[in-house]
C-alpha cells in the first residue's frame, strides 16, 4: 500500500495535518495516548476543572490495551466507535488536542468543533486490531490504573497505517 504523507506525534508543524485530506492514507509515529470510556469520562472531567492534560499537539485513540506478550512486547489495541465517546471528545479538543484516532462516524456538530479546533479524525476500518497491534512497541499506563485494559496509557508507536476520515477543510469520508 502506498502512503500519502507520514506524522510524527507530538506534532511539531501545524502544517502537516493542515495539509491532511480526508481519505488520505498516513503512517503515524510517535507518542499517542490511548483511553476508552471510564477512563475518557474521568480524563474529559479534569480537562473542563481546568486541569492541563499533556494532550496538546497530541493524539488520543479510543481504545483499550491488553499485555499480550510482555516480554517481547506485544500489545493488543481494541478500538472503540467514537461517536460514543463525542461529549468527552469535545472537552479534549478544547485542550489543544490535534489528532483523534478511532472508527466509525461522528457527528456533524463534532467534526465542527475539530475543525474550529484544528483537530482531524483519523481511524480505520473495523477489523483491523491485529495490524494496528504490530505498531505499538511500547506501552506506559499514566493513569487509571484499576481500570486495567481501559486505563489511560502512553502508547509508542511506528507507522501505524490510519486513514483521514475528516480534514480541516471540511471533507469527511462518510458523507454523501
Amino acid at each position: 500500500m502506498i502512503f500519502d504523507k507520514e506524522i510524527t506525534i507530538p506534532v511539531q508543524d501545524k502544517k502537516s495535518i493542515e495539509n491532511l485530506r480526508a481519505g488520505n492514507k498516513i503512517l503515524v509515529s510517535g507518542k499517542i495516548y490511548a483511553a476508552r470510556d471510564s477512563t475518557l469520562s474521568e480524563i474529559s472531567d479534569l480537562v473542563e476543572k481546568g486541569n492541563i492534560l499533556p494532550f496538546k499537539n497530541s493524539a488520543v485513540f479510543l481504545s483499550s490495551v491488553s499485555t499480550i506478550d510482555q516480554i517481547q512486547g506485544k500489545y493488543a489495541v481494541g478500538p472503540t466507535s467514537s461517536y460514543r465517546m463525542e461529549a468527552h471528545i469535545l472537552k479534549l479538543i478544547h485542550s489543544g488536542l490535534s489528532l483523534l484516532i478511532g472508527k466509525g462516524t461522528i457527528s456533524e456538530n463534532l467534526l465542527s468543533e475539530m475543525r474550529n479546533k484544528s483537530c482531524v479524525y483519523l481511524g480505520f476500518p473495523g477489523g483491523l486490531s491485529a495490524l494496528l497491534s504490530k505498531t505499538v512497541k511500547e506501552v506506559k499506563v499514566l493513569s487509571h490504573e484499576h481500570l486495567a485494559n481501559e486505563a489511560l496509557f502512553e502508547l509508542t508507536v511506528c507507522e501505524m497505517p490510519l486513514i483521514v476520515f475528516s480534514d480541516l477543510l471540511g471533507g469527511y469520508i462518510y458523507r454523501h
